[in-house]
C-alpha cells in the first residue's frame, strides 16, 4: 500500500509502499502516533503525539483556506496514507496521486 513518509531529521519525503500496520506507524513515528489534519483532501496524516514534549525537528506545510495561502507546523515525521474504505480501514495512496503528492511536498515544504 502506498503512503508518504515525512521525515524530520533527513529532511526528506519518500514514497513507500509498505504493509503499514499500527506497529510500522509507530517505528516510523518514533512513539505514539496522532491523526492530524492535512491540508490536503482524501488523505489521513499521522505525527507522534509527543513531538513538542521530545523536541522534535520543525518543518511547515504550506495550505490554502478561502483563497488565503498561509504554513502549517509540524513536528517530527509524519506519515500520509489514503482515505479511510467503507469499513473505516486506511487505504494507500494511487500512484498519481501519490506521486503529485511527492512532487508537491519536496517543492514546498519549508525544514527548521
Amino acid at each position: 500500500m502506498l503512503g508518504i513518509l515525512i521525515d524530520s531529521k533527513a529532511r526528506t519525503v519518500q514514497l513507500l509502499d509498505k504493509n503499514w500496520t499500527l506497529e510500522y506507524l509507530q517505528e516510523l513515528i518514533g512513539g505514539y502516533i496522532e491523526a492530524v489534519a492535512p491540508p490536503m483532501a482524501d488523505v489521513n496524516m499521522f505525527v507522534n503525539e509527543d513531538g513538542i514534549s521530545l523536541s522534535l525537528p520543525r518543518w511547515q506545510m504550506p495550505f490554502m483556506l478561502r483563497g488565503k495561502a498561509g504554513m502549517i507546523p509540524y513536528l517530527g515525521n509524519a506519515i500520509i496514507l489514503g482515505a479511510e474504505d467503507e469499513e473505516g480501514e486506511l487505504e494507500g495512496l494511487d500512484k498519481e496521486q501519490a506521486e503529485s503528492m511527492v512532487a508537491f511536498l519536496k517543492a514546498e515544504i519549508v525544514w527548521g
